[in-house]
Formats: structure tokens, sequence, C-alpha cells
């Protein structure tokens, strides 16, 4: 996961240390340091040990319509999700000044025809919508699309959500009860906020990946996480409720390269 996780990552670190987290147990924050950089960025080694997720096998794979996004240079850049037979949803900042060249889903390459990013994505350097299409050159082999959660209803406060990504390399679905909806927040209207009371946290590669809300129906694209005193605290996701419009008339703007599937 680049660009807006990345930023958000500098600018947090550059201006967080500085600042205590209010405790109720002041005895416990006292006596226990907070982890290192080295400790937060070093990837964990083995899969089977990252707490919160369950590590998705081949050929056992309930979430097969997300797949992962790589550029020109065959480098991996992010998690989408297929919502239809050559139709694929991503973050808009895994599209931003990159070429992606092909998704990866159901173990096999599919070309990125065309890329389209929100044409309100940023304003100046601020990621206002991250939502993009892509177009590929056929269908793939995933049969079954998620259904997407446009009414706003779905989501009510401390629901279950679902995530599904790729950070480290390695797909994974979060396990039952580590993530709940939160709500929205003013500076970020586009976005719903999601977190965990387990310490479980999305991370770099995740961005673009689903958020499932309780019914499994697909209510937002994975977008970025907040850290505060080195400790991840808030994650957002692009509220897909607020796209249907743009998804539909992007569609229909591009018939010519859905004709013959």
């Amino acid at each position: 996961m680049k660009g807006r996780l990345l930023k958000l990552l500098s600018l947090i670190l550059a201006t967080s240390t500085s600042c205590n987290n209010i405790s109720a147990d002041t005895k416990q924050v006292q006596e226990t340091p907070p982890p290192s950089i080295a400790d937060i960025l070093t990837p964990i080694s083995e899969p089977k040990e990252f707490r919160g997720f369950h590590v998705i096998e081949e050929g056992q794979d309930p979430y097969r319509c997300v797949g992962q996004v790589f550029d020109n240079n065959d480098a991996f850049v992010g998690s989408a999700v297929q919502i239809d037979k050559n139709l694929v949803l991503t973050a808009g900042h895994c599209i931003d000044g990159t070429n992606l060249k092909f998704f990866r889903v159901g173990g096999e390459d599919y070309t990125i025809v065309k890329q389209i990013v929100h044409p309100k994505f940023k304003i100046g350097e601020i990621i206002i919508h991250d939502i993009g299409i892509l177009f590929l050159d056929r269908p793939t082999c995933i049969t079954e699309f998620p259904v997407i959660s446009y009414e706003r209803k779905d989501l009510t406060r401390f629901e279950e959500l679902t995530t599904v990504g790729f950070s480290h390399g390695v797909k994974k679905s979060s396990e039952h009860g580590s993530f709940y909806y939160y709500g929205l927040v003013l500076e970020d209207p586009f976005d719903f906020k999601f977190n965990s009371t387990k310490g479980t946290h999305v991370w770099f590669g995740d961005s673009g990946g689903a958020v499932f809300e309780d019914s499994g129906k697909l209510a937002g694209l994975i977008s970025a996480f907040r850290m505060h005193d080195l400790t991840i605290v808030e994650m957002s996701a692009t509220n897909l409720f607020l796209y249907k419009e743009w998804i539909s008339d992007t569609i229909k703007q591009n018939q010519d390269i859905l004709m013959g599937f």
C-alpha cells in the first residue's frame, strides 16, 4: 500500500511523539513503553501469526473476488475487488501516478486496459474521493461477485465488519470480532471509520481491499489508517454508499470496453 498511507505514516510519526494517550490506567501507561518504530515496521515473518486475521489458503477462499493489482514493473501495488466479470474497484491512491498493468485473481493475471480515478480524487495534495475503477481485457475466472451496500442503513454503530486484503503479500480476512464500524467524522465525509478492540489493524498492501458489513455486502474499500504514539488508532474505508451514481455513470461511459462480454 503506497501513497496515502505512506504520507499519513510520515506525517503522524513526525507530529505524534510528543503526545500522550489518555488512559484510566495511569500505572499501566507509565510502566509499559510504547513500541519502537522498528517493531511496527517489521513485517511478521510467519503469516499464521497475524493477530486477528485468517490466512486464506489457496482453494479455500470465500472471498475470491478480492485480488491484487500490479504496475508496469510487475511490482505489487495494492488490493482490489472485482464487482463484475471485467470490472474492478480499488483505492484511488493505488491508481494515482501509477500505470497499473494487471489484476491478479484466482491465480491468474488479467490485463488492465483502462484505469479511471474519481475526477475529484484530490484537491491540491489532499485526497478526497479515494476510489477508482479498472477495466480488464476479458472476464476473469470469478463468477460470483459481491453485492454492494448502497443503503446508509446497512451500517450501524459497532456493527462487526470483515476486511480482506493483501498486506505483507498474504491474503487474509479478519477474524470474527476483530473490526467494528465506528462511524463518520467531519474531516473525512466520504470515508467511514472502523476500529478494533483487539489490536488488529490493516497495513500497507491492504489499500483497495474489501470491507464487508455484517450481512456480507461490500460496504467499503480499505483506504487509510491513522497513528498516534506509534499505535494505529483509526482505520478508514471509502464509503461505497456515496458512489453508486459515479460507478454507474463510469460504467455506462465505457460500454465500448464491455461489449462482447
